[in-house]
């Protein structure tokens, strides 16, 4: 039987949100942004076996009495904490390094990003097992130029292949593994370009337009109108709030 991980990216300070405390942990209608994030894969406990939260170092505390309390009952169970690095890139591979060989796929996701659909993780499933990497993305509604060092348009790019990139992403655990260790004392902008470097496909699986992961404040505004138009309540917007 195949075994599958998840590993939660919620180690970064959230500095462009502009909060006393870092995004991660931010209310989001009652509830730590976090919180909200591990609770959207209480379905998905069985095909998890291990849950990796990978936290900033000294947190362990708040996370156990601040998040754990406010996810559903037996995720907990499931669920154990990684101190983060000093990029998003360290901080994954940290966690990375916490998996056995008995692990078959390994799923990446960044804990600001509490929108994802149960037919987004059903696509992921289905495209890592064919495929062995894959990653959720959107089709782009603008239309993207490409500047050059003056702040002058270079090129018009071709909407029609452009994506926009989110998490899950999902890979077989040798791959992404493997990935991480050549991409020692590089930078790479998330999880699926350590692959790409290394000369492997990664497939596409259709997002959702919700997904949006919560960087600046006005993330934070928009994040609870999608909340609350997904519990069926009203929202008024304030952009003073």
């Amino acid at each position: 039987m195949m075994s599958s991980a998840l590993i939660v990216a919620a180690a970064g300070e959230g500095r462009r949100m502009k909060k006393e405390i870092r995004k991660q942990y931010l209310p989001l209608r009652g509830k730590p942004l976090l919180a909200r994030t591990l609770s959207g894969f209480a379905g998905w406990c069985d095909k998890f076996s291990r849950i990796i939260v990978v936290i900033p170092p000294g947190d362990e505390d708040y996370f156990e009495e601040g998040i754990i309390p406010q996810i559903p009952a037996g995720l907990e169970k499931r669920i154990e904490m990684a101190a983060g690095g000093t990029s998003r890139q360290e901080s994954v591979n940290r966690g990375l390094k916490r998996l056995n060989d008995d692990i078959d796929y390994v799923f990446i996701h960044d804990g600001a990003r509490p929108f994802f659909s149960e037919e987004l993780m059903e696509g992921l499933f289905e495209a890592v097992r064919r495929w062995g990497a894959a990653t959720a993305a959107t089709p782009v509604k603008d239309t993207i130029k490409q500047k050059n060092n003056k702040g002058l348009v270079e090129n018009t790019l071709d909407r029609d292949k452009l994506v926009a990139v989110q998490t899950p992403q999902a890979f077989s655990c040798d791959l992404i593994k493997t990935a991480h260790r050549r991409a020692a004392g590089k930078k790479f902008p998330d999880d699926a370009s350590l692959v790409e470097e290394m000369g492997r496909e990664v497939r596409i699986v259709r997002g959702n337009f919700d997904n949006i992961k919560l960087t600046t404040p006005l993330d934070l505004k928009l994040a609870e109108a999608i909340l609350a138009g997904r519990q069926g309540e009203d929202f008024e917007w304030r952009a003073d709030s």
